[in-house]
């Protein structure tokens, strides 16, 4: 849709032929009434003016979610944060105990007792690790799940509001079109009544209102 859409007000064109014409000041011999088809077609200004503020108020939608963001992403951060502390603490227990083990590998002469030991720090090690993972990892999941929320609900809220508006948008301009196409159509009749009566002032009224449309 649109960011604006203007009528030109008929009305105002309206009284001007009517001031060149008795008959169409009168109005009695002509039919249907038009101006009511006028006033119709004038205040969809109003309807436009409506949606084009409407509009305006979509971005709020996404205000909202950058406020939630804001609120989730210290908490997200410190997970973050600790995550990385317990990979570099135990990443440097794995280092060590690795390098020892390689050492044993190559080294048929090395202590039964001491390979041990480093297979026992190993396995200790990771479960250790694993113990402390999980439950960071299971926070970490539940966080992103609270961000996956409010990211739908701003995704549906955006596209239902915003599909609303362009097909009101649509319906707007499609209504002034058929308003507009009677107003033309019911002068015109106007004109064709005068023509017959050979009043030629309002025949000339009718039609410059027409030519201005």
């Amino acid at each position: 849709m649109g960011t604006e859409f203007k009528i030109d007000p008929v009305l105002p064109k309206w009284t001007k032929a009517q001031s060149k014409s008795d008959a169409l000041k009168k109005g009695g011999a002509f039919k249907p009434d038009i101006v009511p088809v006028i006033k119709k077609y004038d205040q969809l200004q109003n309807d436009f003016d409506k949606l084009v503020k409407e509009k305006a108020e979509l971005p709020k939608i996404l205000e909202e979610l950058k406020a939630k963001f804001a609120s989730l992403n210290p908490k997200l951060e410190k997970l973050k944060e600790q995550l990385q502390k317990v990979r570099e603490e135990d990443g440097e227990k794995f280092v060590e105990i690795g390098t020892r083990l390689s050492g044993f590998a190559n080294d048929p002469d090395a202590k039964t007792t001491e390979v041990q030991k480093a297979l026992d720090d190993l396995v200790t090690t990771q479960i250790e690790y694993a113990g402390i993972m999980r439950p960071l990892s299971e926070q970490l999941v539940k966080v992103n799940d609270e961000y996956t929320a409010p990211m739908k609900k701003t995704r549906d809220e955006y596209k239902s509001k915003s599909g609303n508006l362009k097909t009101r948008w649509e319906k707007a301009q499609a209504d002034s079109k058929a308003a507009m196409a009677q107003i033309r159509s019911v002068a015109l009749g106007y004109e064709k009544t005068a023509a017959k009566a050979n009043d030629t002032d309002t025949v000339k009224a009718v039609r410059s209102f027409v030519a201005e449309l």
